[in-house]
């Protein structure tokens, strides 16, 4: 049996698939290919649906002609149809497929996709973004984000937001409904721009739609195009790894569990998105920032897994190296990396609870204090609601000497710290160090209610009524 399978899940049918990332990665895994001690396994989606860019899967196998230049791939791929990366199933058929074919002590499961954050607020900020601010006060007059968060509960794979709801409004509500639109500065000059008018009224009687229909419409793009607008929930992830792990254990691998699961991709290096995967594995690395579209270096994790045998912890802590490594001629903005232990993330959760009720009373004789932490902890180009609890934290520390409420803020560290194995960042600016996990507090005065039902807000009513009393008090 080998010592370690890899498993990557690339959801490539988008603009990854499209500029040739995916066929860029694989081309890194090709550097090493499979042998004894370590398979690499993929399925791959590729860009274009239907017959044109049908999914690939198979073992990645050894280029012995391997150069940097020219990008050419060699395995021999089984081509197994048209999939949808957004459906819980196909992410659990690969990982019992790749499993069973190719069993080893340790698996390691990568999802290789767009990621974004959770919250309602960024889809109804997309409706904006895509067709104008009247289009944005409708959707959210109808609680389109919530609509949304129904029925994709958690953090979007595969396509960003704004591209789901962007291709929702191109190819869905532009031609049903441009022949009713008010003509405007145009947006795509191959569509009819949204209404000019500025009140939402207006824009209700130009669609001709009242808000239950609007809702409808809405809530039908979610799951109306299985190539186009599908997605992959962490609700849904979950499952499917649950799923998977269930199936594999019932069948031919009895003691089968994740040793590591990564996550190439963005904004997923935040408590809310990591606990939801506390029960089921080990190791998690990911990253609480947006990653350069170059993602992870597959040459460099295939040549850690050969050359430096180690346990789970010390290999998740280096490919936080290698991802930094990989990143070492990317200049443009912040860059971020951490693994953590998923053991550990209810206790981080239970103090953070606890750090709010102690906050929350010094609203009213510390404001200031409690202000200048929060302006200047280190926020999130991809999301700039969530803030980096490490750096946080410190900032309150440096500011409550001797103040009873620093024994909560200091034990809240600890857990933290007990949770990173290890947090990197590179290319900073001189306000911003984050320490490994980001937790939501809205930069502005708003409080997205869908966070309500996530999995472990029962676990920070603390936290929560802290952040709401600190906006809204």
């Amino acid at each position: 049996m080998r010592d370690f399978t890899v498993l990557v899940f690339m959801a490539a049918d988008n603009d990854l698939g499209r500029d040739s990332f995916a066929a860029r990665d694989i081309h890194e895994m090709e550097k090493y290919g499979s042998d004894d001690r370590v398979a690499i396994a993929i399925q791959v989606d590729r860009y274009g649906g239907g017959t044109n860019g049908t999914a690939l899967r198979g073992q990645i196998i050894q280029n012995p002609n391997w150069q940097k230049r020219p990008i050419e791939n060699v395995s021999t791929l089984v081509d197994i149809g048209e999939t949808d990366t957004g459906h819980p199933d196909v992410l659990k058929d690969f990982i019992v497929w790749g499993a069973t074919e190719f069993p080893a002590k340790h698996t390691i499961l990568v999802i290789w996709a767009h990621g974004t954050g959770w919250r309602a607020e960024v889809i109804n900020d997309a409706v904006g973004k895509s067709a104008g601010a009247e289009a944005e006060l409708a959707a959210r007059s109808v609680q389109f984000g919530e609509m949304y968060r129904k029925n994709t509960a958690g953090l979007v794979f595969r396509r960003s937001v704004e591209s789901l709801v962007d291709g929702f409004i191109r190819n869905r509500l532009l031609p049903n409904y441009g022949n009713r639109l008010t003509s405007g500065v145009s947006v795509w000059p191959r569509f009819v721009s949204p209404p000019a008018a500025a009140e939402l009224s207006t824009v209700m009687d130009t669609l001709k739609l009242n808000q239950r229909q609007l809702k409808d419409i809405f809530a039908r793009a979610v799951a109306a195009d299985s190539t186009d607008l599908s997605a992959l929930d962490s609700i849904e992830l979950k499952r499917a790894l649950v799923d998977a792990r269930n199936a594999l254990r019932a069948g031919p691998a009895p003691d089968f569990d994740y040793s590591l699961i990564g996550f190439d991709a963005c904004l997923m290096g935040s408590l809310e998105a990591l606990y939801q995967l506390k029960d089921i594995v080990s190791v998690i690395v990911a990253s609480e920032e947006e990653e350069p579209r170059t993602g992870w270096r597959y040459d460099l994790v295939l040549e850690r897994l050969r050359t430096d045998p180690q346990d789970l912890e010390t290999l998740g802590a280096g490919f936080v190296d290698d991802y930094v490594t990989a990143q070492d001629a990317y200049f443009l903005r912040l860059i971020t990396q951490s693994a953590v232990r998923g053991e550990s993330l209810e206790g981080v959760a239970d103090m953070l609870h606890r750090v709010g009720e102690v906050l929350e009373p010094l609203l009213n004789t510390h404001t200031r204090l409690l202000q200048a932490a929060e302006k200047t902890a280190t926020r999130f180009r991809g999301d700039k609601d969530f803030l980096d609890i490490g750096h946080f934290l410190t900032k309150l520390e440096d500011g409550l000497h001797g103040h009873p409420a620093l024994g909560e803020i200091t034990a809240a560290r600890a857990k933290l710290d007990e949770a990173v194995i290890s947090s990197r960042f590179a290319f900073p600016s001189e306000r911003e160090e984050p320490t490994g996990l980001s937790i939501y507090f809205p930069a502005i005065a708003r409080y997205d209610p869908v966070y309500d039902a996530l999995d472990i807000s029962s676990h920070l009513k603390g936290w929560v009524d802290f952040i709401k009393a600190y906006h809204f008090l």
